[in-house]
């Protein structure tokens, strides 16, 4: 019996399935195991990420989980810093501040990562140089934050909202 065993994407990112399904059948019915193998697998990657992820080096990051993955933890990792700048904003005057520091550091060293990449494996560049993309975006974001004097987060119904202040 045959099995598939991984998924290659367009940027050459190989994603060993946790669960390889066989190829038994018609290739309709196999490739839908396999794409939802392959679901199942970026989940249960995600679900990791999240576990470790305000924790994890951008490089372990990069390296260990589809470029997918790193993205939404550089997403999951800049609100929860944003949120927490946002909280303090009303009581620390340099909060704001502060976390566009941080999170322009984490451009900063995607780019010491980019410099220094191996060269053997173009995935990890091309995940990197769009993990930037997306990293300057949250930062373009949060510096119109900051310009808008937005520092009061409030809670209602369930959702929170902001409101500026000159």
């Amino acid at each position: 019996m045959t099995h598939t065993l991984a998924f290659r994407g367009t940027a050459i990112e190989e994603l060993p399935l946790d669960s390889p399904p066989d190829t038994e059948g018609g290739i309709d019915v196999w490739l839908g195991k396999v794409d939802v193998q392959t679901q199942a697998t970026i989940k249960s990657l995600t679900q990791d990420a999240i576990s470790h992820g305000h924790n994890l080096v951008l490089e372990t990051m990069i390296t260990q989980y589809p470029a997918q993955v790193g993205v939404l933890i550089l997403h999951l990792n800049w609100a929860m810093e944003s949120a927490r700048a946002l909280k303090k904003a009303p009581n620390e005057a340099n909060a704001m501040v502060t976390a566009n520091k941080r999170n322009s550091q984490v451009i900063a060293e995607m780019v010491l990562i980019l410099e220094s990449h191996d060269k053997s494996k173009p995935h990890q560049r091309f995940s990197v140089q769009n993990m930037i993309i997306v990293q300057m975006h949250l930062r373009d974001v949060f510096d119109e934050i900051v310009k808008k004097h937005i520092i009061n987060e409030q809670v209602t119904n369930g959702g929170m909202y902001a409101e500026a202040h000159s």
